[in-house]
Order: structure tokens, then C-alpha cells, then sequence
């Protein structure tokens, strides 16, 4: 292959890695910004017990034993690495078109499981998507600026939720199930996975 072509095949796949990453950490925030408080959600509309709030809670670390499964799937198979995080991300998001439907603190309980697990399973993706693509001093920087970004959005964002909460009590169902289909449809960003 003639070398202007590939630099330019390169340069290509560093800038898609670049914005995918970057908007994939932006589209997540007001998610989880909105999954940060509901366990109080479900503690004050659908009067979860003491053991329910403890489950949930608990989840966070045996979420992150089970996301290795998620992520042995793509364990040196390069082709998988799309494909990993536009299934870890549909099948994640599935259950939250539901929440205006549901009652039960249960059904809440386990998508948030899921959700967590397969949140946290897609980390091992991203990062040999960010190797493949990105240079080490770029990587670095992307990777630096795209959770200072999330991770700012992630402390802001909750206030903003909370005083919508407040005057609309039950808009958590609608927040939820919209911001599902939004963030579904947003994240089929194109991402080169091969050099």
C-alpha cells in the first residue's frame, strides 16, 4: 500500500478513536449521573427494603467480577473490539426503556447489575482500541481528557437531576428510558479497530 495513503488511513482512525471516545464519555455522563442517585430513587418512590438499597450497593464490586467475562470474549480477537462495545452498550441500556412501565424494585435492581457489569466490561476494549489507534503522548491525553470531562460532568450533573427530581418526582422513569434510546442510537460511531 503506498505509504500517503496509509499515513492518511492512520491519521483517519486516530481522529475516529479521538471524537468516538471522547462523545462515548460525554453521551454516558447525564446517565450516570442519574444512576448515581438511584438508589435513593428507588429508597423513596418505590419503597425499597434496607436489604434491597444493600443489594444494590453491593452489586458495584460483583459487577466488576463478572465483567470479566464480558471482556474475556474479545481477549485477543481484534475483530471483536467494535462489536464489543456496541453490544455491551445495547444490551446494557435494554432494560432502562422499561423503568416507566415497572414497579419493582427488583427488576431495577438486576438491570442496574447488568448495566454496572457491562459498563465495566467494555473498559478492556476501549483500551487496546485506544492502543491501536493513538500514539502513547496522544493516547495518554485522550484518555486524561475524556474522564477529567466525564468525571466533572459526573459531579455536576447530579445537582441538575436532583432539582429535576424534585419538581417532577416520577420524571426518573421518562429520564431514564429517553436517555436509553438517545445514547443507543448516538454511540454507532464509526471506530477503526486495525491499523
Amino acid at each position: 500500500m503506498n505509504p500517503e495513503i496509509q499515513n492518511l488511513e492512520l491519521a483517519k482512525a486516530s481522529r475516529l478513536t479521538r471524537i468516538a471516545f471522547f462523545w462515548t464519555r460525554m453521551l454516558r455522563t447525564p446517565f450516570w449521573s442519574i444512576y448515581t442517585i438511584l438508589p435513593f430513587i428507588i429508597l423513596k418512590e418505590l419503597h425499597a427494603s434496607p436489604f434491597q438499597i444493600g443489594v444494590f450497593i453491593a452489586l458495584k464490586p460483583v459487577a466488576s467480577l463478572l465483567s470479566l467475562y464480558w471482556s474475556a470474549w474479545i481477549n485477543k480477537r481484534r475483530d471483536r473490539l467494535r462489536g464489543n462495545l456496541i453490544g455491551a452498550h445495547v444490551l446494557g441500556l435494554i432494560p432502562f426503556f422499561f423503568f416507566p412501565y415497572v414497579n419493582n424494585a427488583w427488576y431495577i435492581i438486576i438491570a442496574s447489575g447488568i448495566y454496572m457489569a457491562l459498563h465495566r466490561g467494555v473498559t478492556p476494549a476501549w483500551m487496546e482500541i485506544l492502543k491501536l489507534n493513538l500514539s502513547g503522548k496522544i493516547r495518554h491525553r485522550v484518555f486524561a481528557w475524556g474522564s477529567a470531562w466525564g468525571y466533572l460532568g459526573d459531579a455536576i450533573f447530579p445537582f441538575i437531576i436532583g432539582w429535576l427530581l424534585d419538581d417532577f418526582s416520577h420524571s426518573w422513569r421518562w429520564l431514564f428510558s429517553s436517555y436509553s434510546d438517545r445514547c443507543l442510537i448516538a454511540h454507532h460511531f464509526p471506530i477503526q479497530n486495525t491499523h
